[in-house]
């Protein structure tokens, strides 16, 4: 069932900006696929058959961890890949993997992962709605993906004709607010004139609104935490499907 939490959304949008990987792109889904299809694939696959779900969560925390490292300027794209894929196989008695041996594992991980790119359902009657509004909203997607893979995709969930803006191509992350008054200045809008819509709660939601921007926090889950922010001024709307958003965007002055 569709939730909505807390509004706080009251002008109506020159800009909507939508985080990509668990915003638009199903990620965790077709990451979760590629990894059990890798695993089996090489031979792997008896090692995690009865507790799937511990490897997925291993893999997932291993991403969490490495990637950061890579958005805070420790490790490159590539070197993130090999230290959490080997992290994570030495997990499963896989160990002393040499670099081009790990690449050629996490290759064949990421086909699959390509493969099963998909939009979340409500991704694109969302966008045809917004697209077909009397006035209706510059749209931009907003990534600390690197540059190539999230155009690429964008081609697979059919939304390449969406304007992009990632971390590796502006020089700065989210939740640095740099990074969204870059894209607001790019789109020729003020701060307080967009919304910004992702899975992330402190990274997208929170970081937005801390930036001067509309957050909007996607949680598609319906986790039910405390909000973080010191004063409710402070917190994000909340949802857990896009279809609430559209409604905001009609009842906004």
């Amino acid at each position: 069932m569709a939730r909505a939490w807390r509004v706080t959304l009251l002008c109506r949008p020159r800009a909507i900006l939508l985080d990509l990987d668990g915003t638009l792109l199903d990620h965790e889904n077709a990451s979760g696929k590629a990894l059990l299809e890798a695993l089996e694939a090489t031979g792997l696959g008896p090692r995690v058959h009865g507790a799937p779900e511990a490897a997925l969560s291993r893999w997932h925390s291993l991403e969490v961890q490495h990637f950061q490292r890579y958005l805070d300027g420790e490790l490159s794209f590539e070197e993130q890949r090999v230290i959490r894929t080997r992290e994570f196989l030495e997990s499963y008695g896989v160990a002393d993997l040499d670099r081009a041996a790990t690449l050629r594992w996490f290759d064949r991980y990421r086909a699959q992962y390509q493969a099963a790119w998909r939009p979340f359902a409500d991704v694109h009657p969302f966008l045809n709605a917004v697209a077909a509004l009397e006035r209706p909203p510059a749209l931009a997607i907003v990534s600390n993906g690197e540059q190539a893979q999230q155009e690429a995709k964008l081609v697979a969930l059919g939304l390449e004709g969406i304007r992009l803006f990632t971390s590796s191509a502006l020089g700065v992350p989210k939740p640095d607010p740099g990074l969204f008054h870059q894209v607001c200045q790019a789109l020729g809008v003020r701060s307080d004139e967009a919304w910004f819509i992702g899975d992330d709660r402190d990274v997208d939601a929170v970081g937005a609104q801390a930036a001067g921007l509309h957050g909007v926090w996607l949680d598609r889950h319906g986790i039910e935490v405390a909000p973080v922010p010191p004063s409710p001024a402070a917190w994000p709307a909340r949802t857990t499907t896009l279809a609430n958003v559209l409604h905001w965007i009609g009842a906004a002055r």
